[in-house]
Order: C-alpha cells, then structure tokens, then sequence
C-alpha cells in the first residue's frame, strides 16, 4: 500500500528567516565537505540542475508555482524530490530554503537526506539550524528530523527506541509533534521510503508500541497512532463505522493524558478524511464517542487544519451543534487561537 497521505499539523505555522543567517551557522561545514553527488531520478536532476544555475530560494519559487495545479497528495511526493535536490545541490545551508509548504515534503527529504549521508552526529547541527532559521516554529524543522532520524537509524522495534532517545537529548522538545512526531509518523508509514512506502505491520494490536513505551514518548505515540490506524487496519476507508472503531481504541488507553491525545490524534487525520469539509468532519468526529468531551477532542483538531487550510468559515462548520461551550473550545482551534501546542483547559470536568 503506497503511501501519499498528507501531513498537516496546526502548530507549525510562521515564515523562514533569510538565508545569510543560515549560511553563517552552516558555511564552513559546507565548504569543508563539498562535493554532493547529483540525485537520481528525472525531478531530483532537474531540480538539482535549476538549484545550481539559479539558487535554492528562486528555485523553489518557480517549483511551487510549478506545483498549483497538482493535488495535495502530488505536491506532497513532489516537495520530497526537490528537497533531495536541494540537500545535494546547497549542502546543509538549504535548509533555509524549505518551507511549510506542501506539507513540509521537502523539509522532509532534505532532512533525511543529510543524516543519511552524515550520520546521527549531524543531528545536533541540524537542530541548532532549525532553531536559527525558525525561531518561532522549530517544530515544523525539528518533525523533518524525526524522520530523518528514524529512517537513518531503521524500521525495527528497537530501531523505534534509539530513535526516540536521540530525539529526547535535543533542546525545544515538544510532547507532541516536533521530532517525536516525526519520528512515530515515520515508523508508521514510511513516508521516506517514496514509492516503496508502505504503513508498518501489527505489532501486537492497534495500541503496539504505545504501551510498550515509557510514559514520556506514550502522549506523542498515541497522538500519532490513529493515522497508523487508517493507513493498516482500515486501508484507507473513512466513514463513520471506522472512526467509531478508532474511537473504541482510544477509550482502551490508559491514562486521562494519553486517551486525549488519542482523540485529538483521531482529530488530526480527520480533515483530510472528510476531504476538508466541515460538516463532514463533525459527522466523523460525532462517530467516535457518545461523549461530548471525546467528540470535541476531535473536531476541534480538525477544524484548527480546516481553518488552516481553508479558512474559519469552513472551519466553524466542524464546531457547530456542540453545547456552548464545546462550540467555543472549538472555535478557538478553528481560529489558531488553541492547538497541539498550546493546550487551553477542556470545556468539561468530566472523565476523559
């Protein structure tokens, strides 16, 4: 099963810094170095061509404007080759270049791309650079890590650990999404391995490996173990039976904290199953709890990506019938105002 499902997290918002800042950390490790081979396929070659004759920031203007017309899904594979293009074409110095754009592909590739061929030692070096280029949001560059990471190290169970250690030691954790995220989003589908990508077997049943996991790297796996879900268990298939399912494996999690990041992580993919509509996404929602709370978790997600993606008109859709004050908790996500990153009190003093 291909993978080509898109990544959009509400958090990861803002605009890149200039490229001197980024040349001025990175420069020294780029000339030392040198010497990139040019990537294989036909767009990375391309792009590696236009990349070296005009430079990564005019390059990737005209490759975004080239992608308008494409889907979501096609800019997301795209994204990934132009940032192997950039990686071998500019070093770790275009890393300034990428942006959130198209669902952070090419921030993504280029990541992979520069652990795999430095190694994990690199890691640090890049995370100084997220925090230097984006010093409002390094959690956009720091999930690309994640990736990166995951896929330098490898796809077994052991392979997970090592990778969530090496993310733990770096600086700006978030207990969410950053490289934790990207890390649990990686070992479930794979997104690095391009057309070879495919969702993660049964680990022993659809809460593995959350509860194996120590309880500091069980919020962010359970946050990101829905979209596991939809790509293994239901292949794809969105309707109101299958969130109804995913709901009923929230409510086996064990503790409050994890079981609201499950619902919100049902949340997170439910924009894109309802094809960023949002009185379909409220449908979904509604499906997977009699309780208001459980349903507002995750209709407040999906509005934060709907408003993100289509605006709060649209996204108010996915908050309305609930009570009062589910309505404006989610709101407040429709308009950015709350999100992953920053949490607000729940609308209810009921049991999650």
């Amino acid at each position: 099963m291909t993978i080509s499902r898109p990544f959009v997290v509400a958090m990861f918002t803002g605009l890149f810094l200039g490229m001197a800042g980024m040349y001025a950390f990175f420069g020294d490790h780029f000339t030392a170095t040198g010497g990139f081979k040019a990537p294989e396929g036909e767009g990375e070659a391309a792009w590696f061509e236009r990349i070296q004759e005009i430079g990564g920031k005019r390059a990737y203007e005209e490759f975004s404007e080239s992608l308008r017309p494409l889907s979501r899904e096609q800019q997301h594979a795209k994204a990934h080759e132009f940032g192997a293009a950039l990686f071998h074409a500019e070093g770790e110095q275009g890393l300034a270049v990428c942006d959130s754009q198209f669902s952070f592909g090419c921030f993504h590739e280029f990541l992979g791309r520069a652990i795999g061929e430095s190694g994990l030692p690199v890691v640090e070096r890049l995370n100084e650079g997220c925090r230097i280029v984006m010093s409002n949001n390094v959690l956009a560059c720091q999930h690309g890590i994640g990736h990166g990471v995951l896929a330098a190290i490898g796809y077994e169970s052991s392979d997970l650990d090592k990778a969530l250690e090496t993310c733990a030691k770096l600086p700006y954790i978030d207990p969410i999404g950053g490289c934790y995220g990207g890390v649990f989003m990686e070992y479930n589908v794979r997104t690095m391995l391009g057309a070879d990508a495919s969702a993660r077997e049964d680990e022993g049943g659809p809460l593995q490996p959350c509860n194996r996991l120590p309880a500091d790297f069980r919020h962010a796996c359970f946050y990101w173990q829905p979209q596991w879900w939809e790509q293994y268990i239901f292949r794809g298939e969105y309707s109101p039976e299958t969130h109804a399912r995913m709901g009923e494996f929230c409510l086996e999690v064990g503790s409050a904290a994890d079981r609201r990041a499950c619902f919100e992580g049902v949340g997170n993919i439910t924009a894109t199953a309802a094809r960023y509509e949002g009185a379909r996404a409220a449908e979904l929602c509604d499906a997977v709890s009699d309780k208001e709370v459980h349903r507002t978790l995750c209709r407040s997600v999906a509005a934060n990506h709907l408003g993100l993606e289509k605006g709060e008109e649209d996204a108010a859709r996915a908050c309305a019938g609930l009570s009062e004050d589910s309505e404006e908790y989610c709101l407040k996500h429709a308009s950015n105002i709350a999100n992953i990153a920053n949490l607000i009190p729940l609308p209810h003093q009921t049991e999650i």
